[in-house]
């Protein structure tokens, strides 16, 4: 360790960084960029830098898994949909996309609606979905039912709240009472069922709301005389009611099941995709080098065969003069023979 007058090794402000870093951030975060930035100035052993694990990085994962807990408790993107979906078809009925959605499906229930509607927007509604999700997370570790979540969201987005979103803007020509939906709601689907219309009875519509706050329609039709109404078909009816009630949340634990499921085989699709890509510019790199070099090869040799055949043409010359030069030569001293 150095001296209060030394200039700090790296190893010293490595250590001082360290511990003033771990006061105010994660300390696994620290620890691992300490490390990095030790290796990359050549120290190796950070033990004395990084030091032991503290008790806040112990128990760091238990607090993750308690906030985990707390979010699993809460409603989902989708349950926040649904319970929105529910509460506009009830007070704006007469929006035409719903009525056209029911005219669509009849004898639909909520949950199948809903989704048939989510597959009408663009992108299969995904903005939305991960907009509200957004949303949601930023509200930390805050457990909030649908209704509540809703209400937040359309504070934050005073000019483009949920049904901007979705399009289920609420306008008063749309205004129905819910108590009419319901019952037509009702009707609709036991006309689905049984092909004939209702006689001599009355629909009472009940509404249940789940956990994560999402509306979902029960219809008890009972005879004018209640007393004729026998004691086992009521028992029945309610046994498939409930039935209805856990087919629906199955299928809405599927969808987000499926959804899930999606966005991996997703993000899986694209990492191969630019897997691929880049194969492709690798290939397409190795071809041109290649392409290049043997060009350049090409020109070598196409150089090398000039020079070669220039140099044999030169020594031919030459060979030409000094043969030239000899018979020229032997030609003169047979002049001076015939002279003499």
């Amino acid at each position: 360790m150095s001296g209060p007058n030394d200039p700090l090794t790296r190893r010293d402000y490595l250590i001082s960084a360290c511990a003033m870093l771990n006061e105010f951030l994660n300390p696994r975060l620290v620890k691992a960029a300490i490390q990095a930035a030790a290796a990359k100035v050549g120290i190796f052993d950070v033990s004395e830098i990084v030091g032991a694990p503290s008790p806040v990085e112990e128990e760091e994962p238990k607090e993750e898994k308690a906030k985990k807990e707390r979010k699993s408790r809460g409603p989902s993107a989708y349950n926040v949909y649904m319970s929105y979906f529910s509460d506009y078809t009830s007070h704006y009925g007469h929006n035409p996309a719903i009525l056209k959605l029911k005219a669509d499906n009849p004898g639909a229930k909520l949950m199948q609606l809903a989704g048939a509607y989510m597959k009408t927007l663009p992108g299969g509604g995904k903005d939305v979905i991960k907009s509200i999700k957004d949303f949601m997370d930023a509200q930390g570790d805050q457990v909030l039912d649908s209704a509540q979540v809703i209400k937040r969201y359309e504070e934050a987005h005073p000019n483009r709240g949920i049904g901007d979103l979705l399009g289920l803007q609420a306008y008063p020509q749309y205004k129905t009472d819910p108590a009419q939906i319901k019952a037509q709601a009702a009707e609709a689907r036991r006309l689905a069922q049984t092909g004939t219309p209702l006689t001599g009875a009355r629909t009472a519509v009940t509404t249940t709301t789940t956990a994560n706050g999402v509306d979902h329609d029960m219809e008890e039709q009972e005879a004018v005389n209640p007393s004729t109404v026998a004691k086992p078909e009521k028992a029945q009816k309610d046994k498939k009611r409930k039935k209805d009630e856990e087919t629906d949340e199955e299928e809405e634990e599927r969808k987000s099941k499926k959804e899930r499921k999606e966005e991996k085989a997703e993000r899986k699709k694209d990492k191969e995709e630019k897997k691929d890509k880049e194969e492709k510019k690798e290939k397409k790199k190795d071809k041109e080098e290649k392409k290049d070099k043997k060009e350049k090869d090409k020109k070598k040799d196409k150089e090398e065969k000039k020079e070669k055949k220039d140099k044999e043409e030169k020594k031919e010359k030459k060979k030409d003069k000094k043969k030239d030069k000899e018979e020229e030569k032997s030609g003169k001293k047979k002049d001076k023979k015939k002279d003499k």
